[in-house]
């Protein structure tokens, strides 16, 4: 179970939603096994005075937010953020130092889908 929230220039996103959506949602199958149907995901464009990031980034820098359940291992993570990485790079041809992803992991207890909890879930790894 994820949800992803993507934050670049409003600009970025128009060009790149549809790229985007379809880079982050084959990355997150590819390494979690999630379900191929359900795309959690959100787009936050930006504009220039709500968006400040350094100076060696380009207009097209992006932030990419992975929210998920806390438990995945450390290797599975990293191979996580790679992949969505590469598929952004693939599929936008924005460079790798214009995109910053994060992870942000919570308890299964503190998730909720379908009326039932994350720790009560039949789920393919093993939760905290």
């Amino acid at each position: 179970m994820t949800q992803t929230k993507i934050y670049a220039l409003a600009p970025v996103l128009a060009r790149h939603r549809t790229a985007l959506s379809d880079a982050v949602h084959a990355a997150l199958v590819g390494v979690l096994e999630e379900e191929a149907g359900p795309r959690l995901q959100r787009f936050l464009p930006l504009d220039d005075e709500s968006f400040i990031f350094p100076a060696d980034r380009s207009e097209n820098y992006l932030i990419v937010e992975v929210q998920l359940m806390t438990g995945h291992p450390a290797a599975l993570r990293k191979r996580l953020t790679r992949a969505l990485s590469d598929a952004v790079e693939a599929a936008t041809g924005i460079g790798a130092a214009d995109i910053e992803i994060v992870l942000i992991e919570a308890p299964s207890a503190n998730w909720m889908r379908r009326g039932q909890h994350g720790d009560e879930l039949a789920l393919a790894f093993d939760v905290v």
